[in-house]
């Protein structure tokens, strides 16, 4: 059983119900858009965007949106990347996705590699959105994560299950 227990454009919460073993158990669950995250890797060097995501300050992060209703992650990463950069990808390769938070939240992060991209114009970001691009090494990259400096948790697993597969440092 699912209700509408707060309304809220952005964070709307609904309250789960089910019952196991005669027992009625409930949660409230914050529903939120699927995002797609994007690593764009090109000889040792990746895309980042400094955001601010106020009233936390800045993040360095790999580039990121939500899927609109309907929109396919694939296909939301190819749109978000061009949005965010600037840059056209040719391919666009999945590499992992998990739950934001799997105990009180339905948003699934879909993270991609793109290969093959080239910039083709300026970024074309939303009216809330405050950031700049900038290229960076994976390897600068990979040490921020390690001193604790980057704190975008998609950002971090993206990378690392990359360097992971990859067998880097």
């Amino acid at each position: 059983m699912r209700k509408k227990i707060q309304r809220s454009d952005k964070f709307p919460v609904y309250k789960y119900s089910y019952k196991s073993k005669n027992k009625l158990i409930s949660r409230e669950i914050l529903e939120r858009n699927d995002t797609s995250h994007i690593l764009a890797v090109n000889n040792g060097k990746i895309i980042v965007v400094r955001q601010n995501r106020f009233p936390n300050g800045f993040s360095l992060e790999i580039p990121s949106g939500y899927l609109k209703k309907g929109e396919k992650p694939i296909n939301g990463a190819i749109r978000e990347f061009k949005e965010e950069t600037g840059y056209k990808v040719k391919r666009m390769i999945p590499l992992l996705k998990f739950y934001r938070d799997v105990g009180y939240n339905t948003q699934k992060v879909h993270c991609f590699i793109a290969k093959d991209f080239e910039l083709v114009g300026k970024p074309n970001l939303d009216d809330d959105e405050i950031l700049h691009t900038k290229i960076m090494s994976f390897k600068k990259f990979m040490a921020l994560i390690k001193s604790g400096k980057i704190v975008d948790p998609p950002s971090i697993i993206a990378v690392l299950m990359y360097a992971i597969k990859n067998k880097l440092d």
